[in-house]
């Protein structure tokens, strides 16, 4: 019996250690990213304390958005592939996760994504689909391989080396197919979508996306028959719909979201004229996200000229999981319980804790500030402005994660306080049981003393909060779509006090038929 604690204690330390060095190689790769340190970042990732148990599904996230932000399009589009397949097939519970996660904690159980990752999953598949069909090409990139144990080469660097993969100029039917692969994602990401409302109706969460509809009326507006720009048409009006029902339970588009979302299982029987007068004041985002919609659906019925220059801006980095360090008191009433209401307990307790609170790990999330819309200006090769316009605010990434760990939050942290009360009672229980072993001596109460610091160590280190999420994901994502000559021009995204700081610029060319252009901005 002794022997089986000291290797649950073992256990307890060794997970403890894994989990902290995983932290710290998440944030590490965070950090590189941000440097735009891409090959740093995915060697990271593909390191062995890089979140090692259970966290594949996380492994190809970060590894496709990092090739992605790197521009290498077919390398990304190779781990999100390999991230969407092991999604779909997640819905069989790993039992090994499930029962190390049962013996030490939920940082040993299967990482299956939460609902936004998984839809950003589909998202950014679409996309390296796209980019893939606009470039025409798979990229000559490097990839980072493991050196054989006994190899000899100065170019292994902790057991890595860089392998050169030769790229490859496409057909135009290759081209093609990758466009209908990135369309075939919009519609699997719409299936998807649909199978959430499904989950949770009546209720004020992230289940629908104004991204995949837009960015969804992008494509098909590029696939450019008849029947797509129909279907385009239907998307942005469905874009509307998403916008007032869903939307406005986030700060970033209504003033009132808390009313908004307090009473959300009630607005269905209230007119949409009286939930607009009792639970919205919008703010300047939803105004520049509702006129853009509308000038699109009056675009598309009229049958006016094309847009051809579409924007998907990603901005920053997603507000992240972060640990908080919480102390509370002995449930005595369970301790108690565990001894059988024995009293003696009592009066060991303050020798025990020595006056000291305990402390456990929960886990946060800070709350973002409202996303804002910049403006995108346009420039001819004259240096003249021939755009100016907001930019939609389409996807507020750090709103979304915020709200859904928040309706989490109450639950997630009973479960934590009640599951770390059991162990502390416990703790007491066994320390107790060596006290009265010993006749009260002053030895039984030195052993009871050295037992239960023991153990407290094993559960502080054991109990460590499983924080693991999609690290670099965008903080929000941005559209817009206007119509320009062919020809070359400057583009430049402002920000800031009265959006009159640049804070991106670069050079594009416009051709006649429909483009997106993808941009990424302010990852520090």
């Amino acid at each position: 019996m002794i022997i089986k604690k000291v290797l649950i204690l073992v256990l307890f330390f060794c997970c403890s250690c894994s989990v902290l060095k995983s932290r710290d190689k998440h944030e590490e790769m965070v950090t590189f990213v941000k440097q735009q340190k891409y090959d740093e970042a995915a060697k990271t990732v593909m390191d062995k304390d890089f979140y090692s148990v259970g966290s594949d599904l996380l492994k190809y996230l970060e590894l496709g958005n990092i090739y992605y932000l790197k521009g290498e399009y077919k390398k990304s589009l190779d781990y999100f592939d390999q991230g969407f397949n092991l999604s779909k097939d997640l819905y069989t519970t790993s039992i090994k996760g499930k029962i190390i996660g049962a013996l030490v904690n939920e940082n040993y159980d299967v990482y299956y994504g939460l609902r936004y990752e998984l839809s950003m999953l589909r998202f950014f598949n679409s996309l390296a689909h796209y980019r893939i069909y606009e470039s025409g090409r798979f990229e000559d990139y490097e990839e980072f391989i493991k050196c054989e144990e006994d190899e000899e080469d100065d170019a292994c660097v902790d057991g890595y080396k860089l392998q050169k993969i030769s790229g490859q100029v496409l057909t135009d039917d290759e081209k093609r197919a990758h466009l209908e692969a990135a369309l075939s994602m919009v519609r699997e990401w719409d299936g998807f979508l649909k199978e959430q409302k499904q989950k949770d109706l009546g209720e004020p969460i992230y289940k629908d996306d104004l991204l995949a509809r837009v960015y969804g009326a992008f494509l098909h507006e590029i696939e450019g028959t008849v029947e797509d720009r129909g279907i385009a048409l239907n998307l942005y009006k469905s874009a509307l719909e998403v916008l007032f029902k869903n939307y406005n339970i986030y700060p970033t588009f209504n003033i009132k979201y808390k009313d908004f979302q307090s009473d959300f299982d009630k607005l269905h029987e209230i007119s949409e004229k009286d939930v607009k007068r009792k639970y919205v004041i919008n703010t300047k985002a939803y105004r520049v996200v509702e006129e853009f919609l509308k000038a699109e659906i009056k675009r598309l019925e009229k049958g006016r000229e094309k847009s051809n220059v579409k924007l998907v801006v990603k901005e920053g980095l997603i507000t992240s999981k972060q640990v908080e360090t919480v102390e509370f008191d002995l449930p005595i009433a369970l301790i108690l319980a565990r001894v059988d209401g024995d009293q003696g307990v009592l009066d060991l307790l303050p020798k025990l804790l020595g006056g000291s609170k305990l402390k456990f790990e929960m886990p946060k999330v800070l709350e973002p500030l409202p996303a804002v819309p910049y403006l995108v200006k346009v420039y001819d090769d004259e240096n003249k402005e021939v755009v100016s316009k907001d930019l939609l605010v389409i996807n507020p990434l750090s709103d979304i994660a915020y709200q859904d760990f928040k309706r989490n939050e109450v639950s997630i942290k009973a479960k934590i306080l009640a599951a770390s009360a059991m162990k502390y009672a416990g703790a007491v229980a066994s320390a107790y049981s060596i006290y009265k072993q010993n006749e009260k001596s002053t030895v039984g109460l030195i052993s009871a003393v050295i037992a239960f610091k023991l153990s407290l160590s094993s559960i502080e280190e054991s109990d460590r909060v499983d924080i693991r999420n999609w690290g670099i994901l965008p903080g929000n994502i941005f559209a817009s779509s206007f119509t320009l000559k062919k020809g070359d021009y400057k583009i430049k995204i402002f920000g800031g006090e009265g959006n009159k700081k640049v804070i991106f610029q670069d050079k594009i060319k416009v051709e006649d038929e429909i483009k997106i252009f993808d941009i990424n901005i302010n990852q520090k």
